[in-house]
């Protein structure tokens, strides 16, 4: 593996609870993004698919607080109340999200 891969850049990957990739990072380690993969994580948690009953995984968690009509996609309205929520999801009122606020 090393001398096959040895000279190209590490990549963080998460593989999601339906086997399909989840997220895919940036070239590394310039571009990794540890908060991004760390909200990745957390939005698979929040959505796990059966084992038992493979499916294509729906996506909820972070997703789910923007598309308040539940269709799969963002309508111009959504986005519009996207700040909003954003704000309202700053408990501690800093002006500042944590992936912890974001949970």
């Amino acid at each position: 593996m090393n001398l096959a891969y040895g000279a190209h850049p590490d990549r963080l990957y998460l593989v999601g609870t339906s086997g399909a990739i989840a997220y895919a990072g940036g070239p590394g380690p310039r571009e990794f993004d540890t908060d991004a993969w760390e909200l990745a994580i957390l939005d698979e948690l929040d959505d796990p698919v059966p084992a038992a009953k493979p499916q294509a995984p729906t996506r909820r968690g972070t997703w789910q607080v923007f598309d308040t009509n539940g269709d799969g996609k963002l309508s111009a309205k959504e986005i519009e109340a996207a700040a909003e929520i954003l704000k309202s999801l700053d408990t501690n009122g800093d002006g500042e999200l944590t992936p912890d606020e974001l949970k």
